[in-house]
């Protein structure tokens, strides 16, 4: 489901997600989280929780990013208001979002 291009590993639906709320990928190791949080602020996300197992990253429609620092696993939550046939694009397009905030995180450094 990822894009060809995306440095992140391929979308994929949480096994046990019901009513295809919760997404996974990965992040790769060259960017820090603290630079990929700071781009993903400039595009509206706040930083909700930030600990030594898991940063969750917060947008004003309800969806989150959370993200375990040591294996840099990555769960794209659609927030559960958003209609259901809507579901599998929004996640689509948090991941694209992402992407490219992983990417302008890189060129950051």
């Amino acid at each position: 489901m990822g894009t060809p291009s995306s440095p992140l590993s391929p979308l994929a639906r949480e096994s046990g997600c019901i009513g295809q709320l919760n997404w996974r990928t990965d992040l790769p190791p060259e960017v820090s989280l603290d630079s990929l949080a700071a781009v993903l602020g400039l595009a509206g996300w706040s930083v909700a929780a930030r600990h030594r197992i898991l940063w969750v990253l917060r947008r004003t429609d309800g969806c989150e990013i959370s993200i375990v620092p040591k294996t840099r696993r990555v769960r794209l939550r659609v927030h559960y208001l958003i209609d259901q046939e809507r579901r599998s694009d929004t996640a689509r397009s948090l991941y694209r979002e992402l992407s490219v905030a992983w990417e302008w995180a890189q060129r950051e450094g």
